[in-house]
Formats: structure tokens, C-alpha cells, sequence
């Protein structure tokens, strides 16, 4: 074996080690961030499944339905595309194997290879747009629901491998709400913080430490116009009276 030959192997041993250290980072980063939200860790396994849970946790869950669309448009385009330009390529292969003779290519078969190849080309690249611009709004919906800047939501399009795994590893992020603060007077029943129940938040019916207020138990705070202590309390007009 040459140099040459030996090069190439490492070449590509490195390019698949780092494939599958950013695959593996981005992987054990989602699973962090699903199992912060209340979810099974192995979730984020599951293709396409995975992605809903994060258009859900970012509080974006109808424009998973667009991003479903497109990835179905795309795989049947791809389908059509394949068979614009192999069918008539295997039709040649099978009509030669029949005569002994393969003929070159004529103008239809030219024809319908360019076809395909342009059509695929076109529509991959205007539905690549679409996911990209799902994956923005997806993106900044999560570093809203773990109340962080705006620019993790920079690093998870550009460097998901790296960001995921800050987001989900990272014990001072912590997942709030689906949209954060802005959505912490609604319920969400499918997370692990029910009736409300979001830890280390403020909103705007008060203030809600350590996550466990579920069901009006609020402990020595004060909330709109009522003062609850040990589960209990009345109307007293906001003076923290029992």
C-alpha cells in the first residue's frame, strides 16, 4: 500500500471521527435539553418525533406541521427526480443487455437527465430556505423558554453541536415554558411543571421560586391581591394579612 493510498484512509477515518463526535454532541445535548423540559431523554432519538418535541418546547409547535410538509415534499421530489434520470439510463442498460450493444445516449435520454437533475436542484434548494427559516424561528423560540440571549439562538443555527450540548449540560439554564416569561400565566399539561408549575421565574402575577407552587401554594409570597402562606390565605387586599 502507498503513501498515497495511506493518506487517503486517514483522511477519511478523521472526516468520519468528526462526523461522529458532532453527531454524538449534538445528540447527548438534545437528550440534556428534553430531559431539563420534563420528557424521556431517549426522545430525541426518534427522527422527525424528536423535532416536534423541540418545535413544542420552543413554543412553536403549529409550524412543525410546515416543517413536515416540506421534508415530505422534499423526499418525493428526490423519488421523482431519481426516476426522471435513472429510468430512462435503465431502460438503455436492459435494451443493450438484450442486444448486446448499449447505445450512447440520445437527446431524450440527455434530455430527461438534465431535466431531473434541474428540478431537484430547483426545489431542494427554494424548500432548504423554508427548513432553514422553521429552524431560525425554532431556535429562537428555545432560548426564549430557557430565558437565555439571543445569541445561543445564533450558536444553535450555526454550531448546534456545541450550543445543544452548553444548553442541556449547563446547570444555571434552566428550562421555564414554552415561549418563557411572556406565556407563564398559561398551562402546560404535557410538560413536568403542571398548573403552572416553572421553576425560578418571576411573571407578572408575582413571583414563583424553586418550582413548587403547583395548585396556589405559594409560600410567603405575595400574588395580585392575595398573600398565601403555607397553602393557605384570603382576600385581604394586598397587605399580606392572614
Amino acid at each position: 500500500m502507498g503513501v498515497a493510498s495511506v493518506m487517503v484512509i486517514l483522511i477519511y477515518g478523521v472526516e468520519l471521527l468528526l462526523i461522529l463526535a458532532v453527531s454524538i454532541a449534538t445528540i447527548a445535548g438534545m437528550w440534556k435539553i428534553m430531559v431539563k423540559a420534563g420528557y424521556n431523554g431517549w426522545e430525541s432519538l426518534i427522527p422527525f418525533y424528536n423535532r416536534y418535541i423541540l418545535f413544542k418546547l420552543s413554543g412553536k409547535k403549529k409550524l412543525f406541521a410546515f416543517y413536515l410538509g416540506i421534508s415530505i415534499v422534499m423526499a418525493v421530489g428526490g423519488i421523482i427526480a431519481m426516476a426522471i434520470v435513472f429510468v430512462p439510463l435503465f431502460g438503455m442498460m436492459m435494451e443493450g443487455y438484450s442486444s448486446g450493444y448499449v447505445k450512447e445516449p440520445g437527446f431524450d435520454e440527455m434530455f430527461g437527465m438534465w431535466a431531473g437533475t434541474m428540478f431537484y436542484s430547483i426545489l431542494s434548494g427554494v424548500l432548504s430556505i423554508g427548513i432553514l427559516v422553521l429552524n431560525v424561528l425554532m431556535c429562537i423560540g428555545l432560548t426564549e423558554s430557557f430565558g437565555i440571549s439571543a445569541g445561543y439562538a445564533v450558536g444553535l443555527i450555526f454550531l448546534p453541536y456545541v450550543f445543544y450540548p452548553i444548553i442541556g449540560f449547563s446547570k444555571n439554564i434552566q428550562y421555564i415554558c414554552p415561549g418563557g416569561n411572556k406565556n407563564m400565566n398559561q398551562n402546560y399539561p404535557n410538560q413536568n411543571y403542571p398548573m403552572g408549575n416553572y421553576p425560578n421565574v418571576n411573571n407578572s402575577n408575582g413571583y414563583y421560586a424553586n418550582g413548587n407552587y403547583a395548585n396556589g401554594y405559594y409560600s410567603g409570597q405575595t400574588s395580585g391581591d392575595q398573600y398565601y402562606q403555607n397553602g393557605t390565605g384570603q382576600n385581604n387586599g394586598g397587605s399580606g394579612e392572614i
